[in-house]
């Protein structure tokens, strides 16, 4: 029988190519996207089922989670991978930003952790993929809040890692460098108070980031996570692209 996969924010980037991949290698993809008008890739793609979710909406996660088991049963895999990227300094991030950064990279994933861990806890196995960032091993400038819930993410992939071992429950945690995604379009910008005196600083962080064309291929993430969760070892940190790896 075909293996299942459950996969949160599968419109772009790693999300996207993990459910190409997965689904092209026989496995049945449960992929979740936010917004339909942009997720039209995975209606007609062969063993995906697309399901609408916002991770940070909880009863919307108990209700998909629940849709999904009775549909497809508990899956062998779940990765956690929706998340976008507040920008800017923290004097100029709103209090109301910061929250909703933690809600969607750190609180989200919480939420779909917790609503599979009884049924993998009681089947006795299964795999937990965290994607964290390299911001979660050495931190950027103007991306203070986005690195600090990949740092919750990574220190809570950590925890789990030991806490689920007796019930043969795998965690493990990736930590991608600068890819060719589209999270620096997915942003959320901090303009408040304090923003025009960071504005010639800020002027290099973009300089940087507009390099990112030339960064790794999401497919890297994509191919390191498929071999990560088939080789059936006890692994628990994936660190991937060559920045990553420096920063390391």
């Amino acid at each position: 029988m075909a293996k299942t996969i459950f996969i949160t924010g599968t419109t772009s980037g790693f999300g996207k190519s993990m459910t190409e991949l997965f689904s092209q290698n026989g496995w049945r993809v449960a992929a979740t996207y936010r917004r339909r008008e942009v997720a039209e890739h995975l209606f007609n793609t062969a063993n995906v089922t697309p399901y609408e979710l916002d991770v940070s909406n909880e009863e919307q996660v108990k209700k998909v989670c629940q849709q999904v088991i009775s549909d497809m049963g508990v899956p062998d895999v779940i990765v956690n991978n929706a998340g976008y990227c507040l920008i800017g300094s923290l004097e100029s991030s709103t209090m109301e930003q910061i929250r909703e950064q933690f809600e969607t990279n750190f609180f989200g994933l919480v939420a779909v952790t917790k609503e599979f861990l009884p049924h993998l806890r009681k089947r006795q196995s299964g795999t937990i993929v965290n994607i964290a960032s390299s911001s979660a091993l050495a931190n950027y400038p103007f991306v203070p809040v986005y690195g600090a819930s990949k740092s919750a993410v990574r220190g809570l992939s950590e925890s789990l890692y030991l806490e689920l071992a007796p019930f043969n429950i795998k965690v493990k945690t990736v930590f991608p460098g600068l890819h060719s995604t589209k999270i620096f379009t997915k942003l959320d910008s901090a303009v408040g108070e304090g923003h025009q005196a960071y504005a010639p600083y800020f002027k290099n962080f973009e300089d940087l980031q507009s390099a990112s064309g030339k960064s790794g291929d999401p497919l890297q993430v994509a191919r390191t996570i498929y071999d990560a969760v088939t080789s059936g070892d006890d692994k628990r940190d994936y660190v991937v692209n060559r920045d990553a790896k420096l920063l390391v």
